[in-house]
């Protein structure tokens, strides 16, 4: 649905699906990049996520939370072209930088 009403084909934002404060959290820069936010999760990447990420033909993902909440393996695993990761110390540090990054940046990653 947010892809069809947005026309933004090409990003994601993905977070852990079994603990909310990143999912809340970034609900902002999903409606500033107009995006769907997708869960995972924290060791493993879903089969309709990465499944998702395929046939969607997906650039660009923007991952919330640190390595606790979407694993290294995981994040090393994105097949997209561009990739970042907003996490802070703990959940409300990250908080935090996700409302900074939504002050400072107008663009999906890699297209600044």
């Amino acid at each position: 649905e947010v892809r069809a009403l947005t026309g933004n084909k090409t990003d994601m934002i993905l977070v852990d699906g079994t603990d909310f404060p990143d999912g809340i959290t970034i609900n902002s820069l999903a409606a500033k990049f107009k995006c769907p936010i997708h869960l995972t999760k924290p060791s493993s990447l879903t089969d309709i996520t990465a499944k998702d990420i395929a046939d969607w033909k997906i650039d660009s993902i923007l991952v919330g939370g640190g390595e606790n909440s979407v694993s290294k393996s995981v994040y090393d695993g994105l097949k997209v072209t561009n990739k970042e990761r907003i996490s802070g110390a703990d959940r409300y540090s990250t908080a935090v930088k996700i409302s900074q990054r939504l002050d400072s940046i107008s663009t999906m990653i890699g297209r600044r």
